[in-house]
């Protein structure tokens, strides 16, 4: 490896951190060219390190990397952006921190997509304390619907062809993401049809437009359906 391609320069998200050795960093980065991956950054916690204080969860930046076999490290770091709003509040940064956690388990190890970067940066920029939950079940259904997890739900009875009236209960399989109505199946989850409904807006609606106006709170239903949607995605990865 010559030394021109032993460094590189990457503008990206710090999502986790762990202390390893003496005063060291491990790193799980967001980049913008390299997708998800570990870097190590050596010295971090130590009082003269010319990183101590800049590598923070939660914080944009560009880095300058060099290339190993193992880890790279991460040599010097420019920050850009610290989130203050979250961080100046606890809740809404256990909430912050909470929903990228959840939402990097389910991406891979350097694979770049530009889409899902902005996914998670818009989250950060945008959340708010009054809506954090919404926001986070909002970014990790746009996610999975960006990894081609989830579909649209019908909401006509997929054996008889009903359409359902808007208050009426439904029955979901999860499995297939198929609705019935009780004359035609007794054995699935019992939903509203308004939780379906809103479901499929949030697939339809670009997650900037939602997350960055109020229409955030028109949304808070969905949280009935998130341990379901949940559950039928980890079996599925």
């Amino acid at each position: 490896m010559n030394l021109e391609s032993r460094y590189y320069y990457e503008e990206g998200l710090i999502i986790d951190r762990r202390k390893i050795g003496d005063g060291d960093l491990v790193l799980l980065f967001y980049g913008k060219e390299k997708g998800k991956y570990w870097v190590k950054a050596p010295g971090a916690l130590k009082i003269k390190n010319r990183l101590r204080g800049k590598v923070e969860v939660i914080t944009l930046g560009k880095g300058y990397f060099v290339k190993r076999k193992e880890l790279d490290l991460l040599i010097n770091w420019e920050v850009i952006e610290r989130f203050d709003n979250i961080k100046r509040d606890v809740d809404t940064f256990i909430h912050a921190t909470t929903y990228i956690k959840r939402a990097e388990k389910f991406l891979p190890e350097g694979v770049k997509d530009n889409e899902v970067f902005d996914l998670l940066y818009i989250f950060l920029k945008e959340i708010k304390k009054n809506n954090a939950t919404t926001s986070g079940d909002i970014l990790l259904i746009k996610l999975w619907q960006k990894l081609g997890l989830l579909p649209f739900i019908p909401t006509n009875c997929v054996k008889c062809g009903r359409k359902f009236s808007s208050d009426e209960k439904l029955l979901l399989n999860i499995e297939d993401y198929k609705v019935y109505c009780v004359d035609c199946n007794n054995l699935d989850i019992e939903i509203d049809l308004e939780v379906i409904n809103k479901y499929n807006e949030i697939l339809t609606y670009d997650f900037n437009y939602m997350i960055g106006s109020n229409m955030i709170t028109r949304f808070e239903e969905i949280k009935k359906l998130m341990p379901i949607l949940t559950k039928r995605i980890e079996q599925e990865v």
